[in-house]
């Protein structure tokens, strides 16, 4: 493992900046574009970029690192710009006063709400295992120097991690993962904003863009950044971004042979951040590629054949080597079984949408009058379609409720774009409908939220026994409520415990946690700092026997035993009481154990 620099870390920042600027100036059209979603996108095209390089050099064992990393944006960087001083134009961009605002906007929301979480030391408060669980996977990258599974987004987190190296300890590295996380909240909202960017040109049409953009912002979005579900949310925004790129194709706002080659880092995207949203994206992707070839042509063409290639090829064969091969198979698990997999995730069947649900079936009656799907129409439908095969599968015992809830992000963006534009095109064509709309939402924002319902509930008059109104607002309630509520992020001595391990036995070759079933949070965390890999001792899945069998195997001589923990309440008398056991080191939040004979 190469350890971090504050060279490596000013390096790193350097060059990806140089790509992302450069990109943003290279000329991708003869006309002016809007600068505020061309920097969204700039960005994005350029760890889309950083991702493949590092996933076509991982496996001829060059590794993967801040530095290597670094080199690769550099080379993008002077390419791009040597393309632009070869060719002595730039592109040409318009920036509003609007587009500031937005943007500041976002960046006080995330900032500030990120601080009152997670507080300015940056505390480990998260509220489920899946943040251990991602960690583990980021620090895996960092300490093996390459990638692989479902990498894209776990390369990411690496470089977040490699870049406070050189300021923290080892047991601290989570903070890198926790800047991660904020940093991806930010642009995937920058993101939604971009996306709904060419709806927002009047005065009335920009408040509205604004007001969707916190309606978006708070339900799934801001759910999935305290679950920590990162992964999917930005396999979502890729979806979102291929989308984006199949209107710039169509349109022919950008040089095809650019918007193509958009088309294929979205793909990719999409496959190595979460490869279930895959399928459905290519399909749909497909379906409009084939929609714009009959619009000009013929669909059945050499170029046409030529084109699916260009798009789908690279995303399917890499998709296929580090997701399938390299998770599927390499571990023995397939796809139907992990599908079947329960998993903590919040439940509401249709409530959420509800608010959404007429401007979404304004805009599809709209789309067939107008008789020209566009892409946002199109990939709602295949994610609607998607969501009810899900659905199907769930309820015939296929598929977890986990697994099926998950399907609600991509399409809860979409439905946001839907609405962002049926708010558009009502207020140039159905002025009345959209202020009848919004009346009907107000009444019950004041009937929820300004104590209408309530006092009449609670009068002693009796006129009705519960209230309804707050079921409309559900997820704002839910992801609100944990905005405001005290955070109290996990005690140092945790990690003061497990630097311990880190400096002193990181020459062990195994060094496991004693977990219990209820324990699997904190034993992703301790695996994710530590760098140790041990499901060969998780109590939950093994015998006695099998255990026994697993330290003798591994050689073991210290183990972790967290105080507070199931396997503490069930074993830890037991264990301290052995001849054997040794207490190497103890402080508040558990011990070191010495095992003389296991």
């Amino acid at each position: 493992m190469l350890h971090g620099t504050v060279f490596g870390t000013v390096f790193y920042l350097a060059a990806l900046i140089a790509c992302v600027v450069n990109i943003y100036r290279f000329r991708k059209s003869h006309k002016p574009m809007s600068g505020f979603t061309w920097s969204v996108l700039s960005f994005l095209i350029t760890i889309s970029m950083g991702s493949v390089a590092a996933g076509l050099i991982s496996p001829l064992h060059i590794p993967i690192n801040i530095y290597s990393m670094a080199v690769i944006y550099l080379l993008i960087a002077v390419l791009v710009g040597w393309r632009i001083k070869k060719e002595g134009m730039r592109q040409e961009y318009i920036w509003e006063k609007y587009d500031f605002i937005v943007l500041i906007l976002t960046t006080v929301a995330v900032a500030a709400i990120s601080l009152k979480i997670f507080s300015p030391q940056l505390l480990y408060c998260y509220y489920n295992s899946d943040a251990g669980l991602h960690l583990k996977e980021a620090t895996a990258i960092v300490r093996s120097q390459k990638v692989t599974n479902m990498y894209f987004l776990h390369l990411q987190n690496a470089m977040f991690v490699e870049m406070i190296q050189p300021f923290v300890r080892i047991a601290d590295w989570y903070k890198g993962y926790i800047l991660g996380d904020c940093f991806f909240l930010w642009l995937e909202t920058l993101f939604f904003a971009a996306m709904i960017r060419r709806f927002a040109k009047t005065k009335g049409s920009k408040v509205f863009a604004i007001f969707l953009t916190v309606c978006y912002f708070m339900g799934y979005p801001f759910f999935s950044y305290y679950y920590s579900f990162g992964y999917w949310a930005v396999g979502s925004m890729m979806v979102g971004f291929v989308a984006i790129t199949l209107r710039l194709y169509e349109e022919a706002c950008v040089e095809r042979k650019y918007s193509i080659f958009m088309l294929m880092l979205g793909c990719f995207g999409v496959m190595t951040s979460y490869m279930m949203f895959a399928p459905v994206t290519f399909v749909a992707a497909f379906v409009y590629l084939m929609i714009v070839a009959k619009r000009e042509g013929k669909i059945f063409t050499v170029k046409n054949v030529l084109l699916a290639l260009k798009v789908f090829l690279l995303p399917t064969v890499m998709g296929l080597y580090y997701c399938l091969y390299g998770f599927f198979i390499s571990s023995g698990t397939s796809i139907s079984g992990a599908l079947g997999n329960a998993g903590g995730i919040y439940t509401e069947l249709y409530m959420d949408f509800f608010w959404v649900i007429f401007p979404v079936l304004f805009m599809l009656a709209y789309t067939l009058k107008k008789r020209r799907f566009t892409p946002d129409v199109v990939f709602f439908l295949a994610f609607f379609g998607f969501t009810g095969v899900m659905l199907f599968l769930t309820l015939t015992h296929h598929v977890s409720t986990y697994y099926y809830y998950k399907t609600y992000y991509p399409l809860w963006m979409f439905c946001w774009v839907l609405t962002a534009k049926a708010a558009f095109v009502m207020l140039q064509e159905a002025k009345e409908t959209l202020i009848a709309y919004c009346t009907l939402a107000a009444m019950f924002v004041i009937l929820c939220y300004g104590g209408v319902e309530y006092k009449i509930v609670t009068s002693t008059e009796r006129i009705t026994g519960a209230m309804h109104s707050t079921e409309f607002f559900t997820l704002y309630q839910y992801d609100w409520s944990f905005i405001t509520r005290g955070h109290q992020g996990l005690d140092n001595s945790v990690f003061d415990l497990f630097q311990y391990v880190a400096d002193n036995l990181s020459e062990e070759k195994m060094v496991p946690l004693m977990t219990e079933e209820n324990d699997y949070g904190q034993t992703y965390l301790y695996e994710g700092v530590s760098g140790y890999d041990f499901p060969d001792f998780y109590e939950w899945r093994h015998t006695k026997k099998e255990l026994k069998q697993a330290y003798y195997d591994w050689d073991v001589h210290y183990a972790v035993l967290m105080k507070g923990t199931q396997f503490e309440e069930l074993h830890g008398k037991d264990v301290l009481g052995k001849k054997a056991v040794k207490i190497l080191f103890e402080n508040e939040a558990g011990y070191i154990l010495e095992l003389d004979d296991k």
